[in-house]
């Protein structure tokens, strides 16, 4: 490809990628011309006559050959956004998810009904690139985050991105099993655990099997190992009044609904209503254009397995409710057959 410019060089990258497999190899290319010579988008498609250096085309050649063999970009690019921030990603941590920004978005809804007696205490469960609890520490400014893993190479992750956005003094990371690190109970647990079944392992795509880290995805036989566990443990490290929020698979509502009865002893249960019948939930500011998604173009969704497309619709969560009722909401996340489960004692 010596001595091309960035329009051909887009064309013939867009048609590898194509031939490898990759659901969008035209923005995908663009993508890694971009990053790679800090362009924006708009420029690359304004100066498509540019020649590229010979030391570019090598560079741009390997990055390419790594993407047609698969790797997901995010980890060539070395950035994913996630709920209007920008986050350091790398193979030691799951790509942080579209969905999952829900789970955020519940827990701020949650937070700004409830009024604690005390400053508020949240633990994010599993950490990983540390994307809920910068993102949640990000927006509540008064509020003390736990952030727990047992990957000491997860939370090195964890600890640059949250002194990138400037809330390392407000996120203590903590190495060790789910939530025996913490030093005390909790208004508010917030986990994203692994929960792929083991049976459905072959079942994902070459992307997230081969090259995520498989501790974050595989959640034993059933998918649920480790969230048994923590339901398990979650009593004993709630305050009274507290909740605990967690993202499950599709069809996992109500064998974990039964692990939550088991470990809170009983109690009430709504099931949420389906996708698209209630309003959306709090919105983050919009965020400014990334890496990922160009000049407002959002990054390609995540494949069909460990969630693909987002839940819509409100549990029930009266204005005003006070901190008085442990609850526990489960969330199925696969598009079409999610449903919210609320678990109140």
């Amino acid at each position: 490809m010596a001595g091309v410019c960035i329009g051909d060089w887009l064309g013939e990258a867009t048609e590898r990628l194509a031939v490898a497999g990759v659901d969008e190899p035209r923005l995908d290319a663009e993508l890694l011309l971009s990053h790679h010579l800090g362009l924006t988008r708009v420029a690359l498609v304004a100066h498509p006559d540019r020649l590229l250096a010979p030391a570019e085309i090598a560079s741009l050649t390997a990055l390419l050959a790594r993407r047609a063999g698969r790797e997901p970009l995010p980890y060539i690019l070395g950035t994913r956004e996630f709920f209007g921030l920008h986050f350091a990603v790398d193979p030691r941590v799951l790509i942080p998810r579209p969905e999952t920004e829900l789970l955020v978005e519940r827990a701020l809804l949650l937070v700004s009904r409830r009024q604690p007696s005390q400053p508020l205490r949240i633990a994010d469960v599993g950490t990983g690139s540390g994307c809920i609890a910068v993102a949640l520490a990000t927006h509540l400014p008064n509020a003390n985050i736990y952030a727990t893993d047992v990957s000491a190479g997860a939370l090195a992750v964890a600890q640059k991105n949250a002194a990138t956005h400037g809330v390392e003094s407000r996120v203590r990371f903590l190495l060790g099993d789910l939530l025996s690190p913490l030093p005390q109970p909790m208004h508010l647990i917030v986990a994203n655990l692994p929960y792929v079944a083991r049976q459905e392992w072959d079942m994902l795509s070459s992307e997230v099997g081969y090259y995520e880290p498989r501790p974050a995805l595989d959640g034993g036989p059933d998918g649920l190992d480790l969230v048994r566990r923590l339901l398990a443990q979650a009593p004993a490290y709630l305050l009274p009044g507290g909740a605990l929020l967690l993202e499950i698979g599709a069809g996992q509502g109500e064998a974990v609904k039964e692990s939550a009865f088991a470990a809170f002893g009983g109690g009430a249960t709504r099931a949420g209503m389906p996708i698209g019948s209630q309003p959306q939930l709090y919105r983050p500011p919009s965020p400014q254009p990334s890496p990922l998604r160009g000049e407002g173009v959002r990054a390609p969704q995540p494949s069909p397995r460990r969630g693909e497309g987002r839940v819509r619709g409100e549990p029930t969560l009266p204005v005003g409710r006070s901190w008085k009722y442990p609850s526990v909401m489960l969330f199925a996340d696969l598009a079409g057959h999610a449903r919210i489960v609320q678990v109140s004692t």
